[in-house]
């Protein structure tokens, strides 16, 4: 999901150095990533959305809170946008092109198309009840193209949240999740595509890891592409949450011009404008309304195991820079950065 970085005002003091050192790994980080040469694959994912997007998935994303939406990365959380051509969302490489195919269909420089990808998010919350912080990073490897490109991919996650002043509720000050997954999307025609997800996460404190931990995440959407200003999404995300296991997906895509895009596709709807574009890279301005949140497993004072649940919607106006898509192709190789401010409303934690 993108970079959700909404204001705080208070945190332990545990939890303030904490994220002091976090920031200044993740600027370096990022200043590392920003100057690799585009060959490298590197791209700056959202974490992140059916929609922006994993999955394998990190549904999401937190970043983040392990939101589905929350769109991460060249293929996270399934977001149909990523089959558009010309669209915002960075996928990673452009496996319908046939420059430099072999006669078989397959990429001649198959080793460079297979480097793997890296997705870092955080995000700050502040509330009355809880302040909250979480971060994550992601790797997703291509695999090799059996049946065809694009091929699908393979993603690895751990998350960190932390939960200020929780100790006080007997609640886990720290909650990590450890992903796995695998990401395919078949195109079918021309008009229809297909994005199947699966994958398992470990959701805990650390102390309690037994079967209630362990939660399946996945999806499956239909995609049918009347023509090029129009989508339609037919589907559903399984969250791997206690109080939301599954939710549908369904909706249309409305781009009336290359600049203007209107994704009414519950639960993640958002408005888009192109505010820039200048040499390679695209400059988008953004409304939406996110659902998220995550269910984790945790171990009382009293040694007794528990399941924690948050959830939480989001109203947000955000920034992104993405590559530039060519003409009439599918993933678009590169780098992406996105920055997100917002109001949360109607959170809920469940024990």
């Amino acid at each position: 999901m993108p970079l959700v970085s909404i204001t705080r005002n208070r945190f332990s003091k545990l939890s303030l150095k904490q994220i002091r050192l976090f920031c200044c790994c993740l600027t370096a980080l990022l200043y590392f990533l920003a100057f690799l040469p585009e060959s490298q694959g590197c791209q700056y994912f959202n974490n992140g959305n059916p929609f922006a997007g994993d999955e394998s998935n990190s549904f999401s994303s937190p970043p983040m809170m392990d939101n589905p939406y929350s769109g991460d990365s060249q293929f996270q959380a399934g977001h149909p946008d990523q089959f558009k051509a010309n669209d915002s969302p960075p996928p990673m490489v452009d496996f319908g092109s046939t420059v430099g195919a072999t006669d078989a269909g397959m990429p001649r420089d198959l080793k460079a198309l297979m480097k793997p990808t890296y997705a870092l998010g955080a995000e700050w919350i502040t509330g009355s009840d809880f302040d909250l912080s979480s971060y994550e990073f992601k790797v997703t490897v291509p695999t090799y193209p059996f049946f065809g490109p694009p091929p699908p991919m393979v993603s690895f996650g751990v998350g960190y949240t932390n939960l200020a002043d929780a100790q006080s509720f007997d609640l886990p000050e720290n909650l990590y999740t450890y992903s796995l997954g695998l990401a395919w999307v078949r195109i079918l025609n021309e008009r229809w595509k297909l994005r199947t997800m699966a994958g398992i996460a470990l959701a805990t404190d650390n102390q309690n890891t037994g079967s209630e931990a362990w939660q399946f995440r996945g999806g499956l959407f239909a995609v049918y592409e009347p023509n090029e200003r129009w989508q339609w999404v037919f589907g559903g995300l399984a969250l791997g949450r206690r109080d939301l296991p599954f939710v549908p997906a369904i909706g249309a895509i409305w781009q009336p011009s290359p600049m203007t895009k209107f994704d009414f596709t519950f639960p993640r709807p958002k408005f888009s404008r192109l505010i820039s574009e200048q040499d390679s890279r695209q400059q988008w301005a953004y409304l939406g309304l996110e659902l998220n949140g995550g269910t984790w497993a945790y171990e009382t004072s009293a040694l007794v195991d528990e399941l924690l649940t948050y959830g939480d919607w989001r109203a947000v106006i955000g920034w992104e820079t993405v590559p530039a898509s060519a003409p009439g192709a599918m993933f678009t190789p590169g780098r992406k950065l996105s920055l997100e401010v917002g109001y949360v409303f109607a959170r809920d934690f469940q024990r």
